[in-house]
């Protein structure tokens, strides 16, 4: 197997160049994408860092689209658009998520003599190679992407949901099994119910859903993603669950979850994905049972600089004018996951912190 961290966004880079070959500190050093400082100064934390030159590089500044240049120039091949590419499911299917997302690949498709095309960081990695074709039965062709672009397909082609089926078979028999509806969600890491909530959890934050909604109906438990916008629906539950996630859900939110009367409000910080998420949880009563509603708060992507919001420049003179004022109010205004939330994060990063005393309020 590969030594890989799960669920990791490896850099590309370069292990020892062949000869003849120019390495990469010096190719990029060459095109003007960093400096011989930065360069030499990754070089020197490589010596007590086992992480990659190229993950270093990125680490201290080196923009994702050069190091992915850079590499294609070095290997004299191109990269791969996974945005703009046609992927064969068919070639999904020959690897499953955990492998895909543990090794960081995207099966692409077949060559006109049915060879693997999969796309990588590093598709010079010979034991990868191996690894795959051992695994599928062909042979591979490994071929050179951006980290971040094999990370959206992976979410796009990939989706967990499938194992919450498996999960709530589980659930149901225990649910089923104690007599009861299990008011109180099981609080071990293990248990069906929790499973289901992680799991329903993780593929939210992957499509960039804003809110999550779990809706007891009359015959089921409805979940529905909003992602750009607007309502999905994703996943049927059996009734039986509805009063197990609302506990469990309570639980993480530390609300009361003997009350199932009153409108409740919440809130849960965890990690998905080693991503810091903030979860906003309101319930409210309904004919069927209790209706949870979630608005997901991804940290990494609410931290977004004022300078890369896609303001114009006079506009973004106008903003930091306005917040640089020691008096007045901004009014952020917008539909659902138009930006209200990035942008006042954007704003308030502005300001210093140090000096001043900054206190928000939701």
């Amino acid at each position: 197997m590969i030594g890989r961290r799960q669920g990791s966004t490896r850099a590309p880079a370069t292990s020892r160049p062949a000869s003849g070959t120019t390495p990469l500190g010096e190719l990029l050093v060459s095109r003007g994408a960093v400096s011989p400082q930065t360069r030499n100064q990754a070089l020197k934390r490589q010596r007590n860092d086992t992480r990659r030159l190229g993950e270093l590089l990125l680490e201290m500044g080196l923009a994702e689209n050069e190091l992915v240049a850079a590499l294609a120039a070095q290997l004299g091949r191109a990269a791969v658009d996974l945005d703009a590419t046609t992927i064969d499911e068919d070639a999904v299917l020959l690897l499953d998520s955990e492998f895909a997302r543990t090794h960081h690949v995207m099966p692409l498709g077949f060559d006109e003599i049915g060879r693997l095309c999969v796309a990588t960081p590093t598709p010079q990695d010979a034991e990868l190679n191996v690894a795959i074709s051992e695994l599928t039965g062909r042979p591979v062709i490994l071929e050179l992407a951006a980290p971040t672009a094999v990370q959206r397909a992976l979410d796009r082609h990939y989706s967990i949901l499938t194992k919450v089926d498996a999960a709530v078979l589980r659930a149901v028999r225990d649910t089923r099994g104690r007599g009861t509806t299990a008011e109180v969600a099981p609080q071990r890491a293990d248990a069906p119910v929790v499973q289901i909530v992680n799991l329903l959890l993780t593929q939210g934050l992957r499509d960039r859903a804003s809110d999550i909604h779990f809706e007891p109906q009359s015959d089921r438990l409805r979940v529905r993603f909003r992602i750009d916008g607007a309502l999905r629906d994703v996943q049927e539950l059996p009734r039986d669950l509805a009063a197990p996630i609302s506990s469990r859900l309570k639980i993480l939110a530390r609300m009361d979850i003997v009350d199932h009367h009153r409108a409740q409000d919440g809130q849960i910080a965890l990690e998905l994905d080693e991503r810091a998420i903030d979860i906003r949880v309101a319930t409210m009563e309904t004919v069927w049972g209790e209706k949870v509603v979630l608005r997901l708060l991804d940290r990494s992507r609410s931290l977004v600089p004022l300078g890369e919001l896609g303001l114009q420049e006079d506009e973004h003179a106008a903003v930091r004018r306005l917040i640089s004022s020691p008096y007045g109010l901004v009014v952020v205004s917008g539909p659902t996951g138009a930006g209200k939330t990035t942008t006042l994060y954007a704003a308030l990063n502005e300001l210093d912190r140090t000096t001043r005393n900054i206190t928000t309020i939701e």
